[in-house]
């Protein structure tokens, strides 16, 4: 009888906890998602990010403006179209992150639930973003 290596187990493993299975928009529509964690870091208490995916569109507060654009989700596999906003101005530092949040948003690839929470990754796996569900 051939032994398994630990490591090819807890390979396998990971892989398989890893892997996601197909979002649908009905996963995420008519739920507010609240920024996280921005690029690892949590955003700026007083700036309040939000995320709402409504009838193809994606939508929300980015800080100082808000936000809108059209997006695809097939699977995993997500993609949003160019974002308008509105045209206020705001402090150096929370308009610094929103155009970080929306940079983050154009970039993403990937749309996937980790443990509840939604996570935006980069076309090269990297976490982008992560939002929790809006009370």
């Amino acid at each position: 009888m051939q032994r398994v290596a630990p490591l090819a187990v807890l390979a396998a493993l990971l892989a398989v906890a890893c892997s996601t299975t197909g979002l649908r928009p009905d996963d995420v529509e008519r739920t507010r998602w609240d920024l996280s964690r921005l690029y690892g870091a949590p955003p700026l208490a007083l700036a309040p990010i939000t995320l709402v995916f409504e009838e193809g569109q994606v939508l929300g507060h980015a800080g100082v403006n808000q936000y809108f654009a059209g997006f695809s989700l097939d699977g995993s596999a997500f993609a949003v179209d160019s974002i308008g906003t509105t045209r206020r101005s705001g402090p150096p530092d929370i308009s610094a992150q929103e155009n970080a949040f929306l940079k983050a948003l154009q970039t993403a690839a990937t749309l996937s639930l980790d443990d509840d929470e939604l996570v935006l990754r980069g076309p090269d796996g990297f976490e982008l973003a992560r939002f929790r569900r809006g009370t």
